[in-house]
């Protein structure tokens, strides 16, 4: 039997249609199909370049080390932001636009618990890979590849269950709704300030080995600092 809005509790559906009753202008109109335009040619680029990083990855033993395997995880989010979260985006505004009573409500509710899934996993991954850089960088690296696995899985575990209980609060009570949300922007701050620091904590380190440089013939890890560079630019790219 094909699943159809119907089966979705009404909360849901009334939720979606009454934010997006007055959203019918023609610049709103113009702004929303330019970005299904657009997000639709990401998606294939999106999932291809994100597929052969995991498979790259995959086929080579020597880059299974905690740092590419946190590549790896934020790759595999990526990969499923593109394969679900993209293409449901753009079939919700399209029913939007449309006044596809039904897309709009389907279309919206996977939208947006995939879509809080999948954005709040790469949030903690970002931190987890700036932390694991800063510990490698000190030499007091605590994190091998299977605390890695256990760290992301234990994460994903916890954000289905954090959405879950977001979709059973939307679904009965504003209560549960609520206090979801505030945990998730707890989270959220938490996992920026935890970056934020180290990467001045990394900061900090490239400083003093130049400053031993300038004293020594020591080289710096310009390994390190080029991968520190390219996670940094990562970040800016999700955030900025």
């Amino acid at each position: 039997m094909a699943f159809n809005s119907s089966r979705l509790p009404e909360s849901w559906c009334s939720f979606l249609l009454i934010s997006n009753s007055s959203k019918s202008t023609s610049v709103y109109y113009q702004v929303t199909l330019t970005a299904c335009v657009f997000t639709s040619l990401m998606v294939p680029m999106t999932v291809t370049g994100n597929a052969v990083i995991l498979a790259a990855i995959w086929k080579n033993p020597s880059l299974r080390t905690p740092s590419y395997v946190l590549l790896a995880g934020l790759s595999f989010t990526d990969f499923c932001s593109g394969l679900l979260s993209q293409p449901f985006y753009v079939v919700y505004k399209l029913a939007e636009l449309a006044g596809w009573r039904k897309g709009i409500c389907l279309s919206g509710v996977v939208t947006q618990s995939v879509g809080y899934y999948f954005s709040s996993l790469t949030v903690i991954v970002m931190t987890i890979t700036a932390v694991e850089r800063w510990l490698h960088m000190s030499r007091r690296s605590l994190l091998t590849v299977r605390r890695v696995v256990l760290l992301y899985t234990a994460s994903a575990v916890l954000l289905i269950v954090l959405d879950a209980v977001h979709m059973y609060g939307w679904s009965y009570t504003n209560r549960n709704f609520k206090a979801v949300i505030v945990i998730f922007v707890l989270c959220t701050a938490l996992c920026f300030v935890l970056t934020a620091f180290a990467y001045y904590k990394v900061y900090r380190i490239i400083r003093h080995h130049q400053n031993q440089i300038q004293n020594t013939e020591n080289t710096i890890d310009i390994e390190n600092t080029k991968s520190l560079y390219s996670q940094f630019c990562i970040f800016l790219r999700y955030f900025y």
